[in-house]
């Protein structure tokens, strides 16, 4: 006879008063009431995992969380330890900005913030701003996008589960930037996709971002977003080509896109140099060209060691990588 589950119940009032019985006193979210936290908590014993994602159950039931980030390096879930979580319900689940253990071990925190970088090496970098232990209010996410570098600061809308503001960088530009209740950085988007002169915006992006954008030669960042499964950033080469990447929140590339014009491939190009071209970008071919009416397409490892198909110019720049499933 089958067993009906009844799905968590994530009533505020009800949870809220059983997290806060329950808490440690030294967990950081007890610092600051918990009927004024900006989000829910709920508490409960882990269940199946499933890579990022997992289950917590409790008496009432269960429910799928999805962390908003990678968990604390060297950390790991374990089938029936007791965690405390702060977030948000979402259709189909928890979406998690803060993961702590009964012990109070932080497993998903706040990061730090990052800097902006200025033009002039004399120039000091801005303070990063602190780490959030808990979910953020709207004066602690202006602090940290001042920490940032930023100015004029409006806040424009509060959504569910982020605060969205226009902000102005050092170049003058206007900037679209949401914050996650856990102080990092959910959406940017520079308005009018105007070139930086002395900002690089790339240094307020998770290091597995900023490693992978750097090896596909992006200098100038106009957009970026974080959501649950993926990161994507959309900006500039050095010499002006506009590249969009997509980045898995297990660090693998998803995908790669390079915009500009391709003339059409003639008969007798040299495929020698071509091979030589995508094998200098970090690529290891394996099988033969695929020619197409304007691009050649390869079977290829990527720098990171995954196996991919990539759509290569005449110049022998890879304008779109894509992941082979299955391999």
């Amino acid at each position: 006879m089958s067993k009906r589950r009844h799905i968590m119940r994530l009533t505020r009032h009800a949870l809220l008063l059983a997290t806060a019985l329950a808490l440690p006193a030294g967990l950081a979210i007890a610092q600051m009431p918990i009927e004024q936290l900006p989000g829910t908590v709920i508490q409960g014993e882990v269940g199946d995992v499933f890579g990022s994602r997992f289950l917590i159950e409790d008496e009432t039931g269960r429910v799928l969380v999805d962390p908003a980030r990678p968990l604390a390096e060297g950390l790991s879930l374990e089938n029936g330890e007791t965690l405390v979580i702060v977030g948000e319900a979402t259709p189909d689940g928890f979406r998690a900005t803060s993961v702590t253990r009964a012990d109070g071990t932080e497993l998903l925190a706040g990061a730090p913030a990052a800097q902006v970088a200025q033009a002039a090496p004399a120039t000091p970098a801005a303070s990063a701003a602190p780490v959030a232990s808990g979910p953020i209010d709207e004066a602690a996410a202006i602090a940290i996008l001042e920490g940032m570098g930023f100015s004029d600061i409006r806040l424009d809308d509060r959504e569910d589960d982020h605060f969205e503001f226009e902000v102005r960088d050092a170049d003058g530009r206007d900037i679209d930037i949401d914050l996650y209740f856990d102080g990092t950085i959910r959406d940017i988007d520079v308005d009018d996709d105007r070139r930086a002169t002395s900002v690089d915006l790339s240094l307020l992006l998770p290091e597995e971002v900023q490693r992978a954008i750097a090896e596909r030669g992006i200098v100038d960042v106009m957009e970026f977003e974080s959501r649950r499964n993926h990161y994507k950033v959309e900006g500039y080469t050095e010499d002006g080509r506009e590249i969009e990447i997509e980045i898995r929140n297990d660090d693998r590339v998803g995908r790669v896109s390079v915009d500009g014009p391709r003339p059409r491939v003639p008969a007798d190009f040299n495929e020698a140099a071509l091979r030589d071209s995508v094998e200098g970008q970090g690529y290891v071919i394996s099988g033969a060209l695929e020619r197409k009416p304007r691009h050649v397409e390869l079977v290829a490892t990527n720098p990171e060691g995954e196996p991919v198909r990539l759509h290569v110019d005449l110049n022998g720049e890879v304008y779109k990588e894509q992941l082979r499933r299955g391999f």
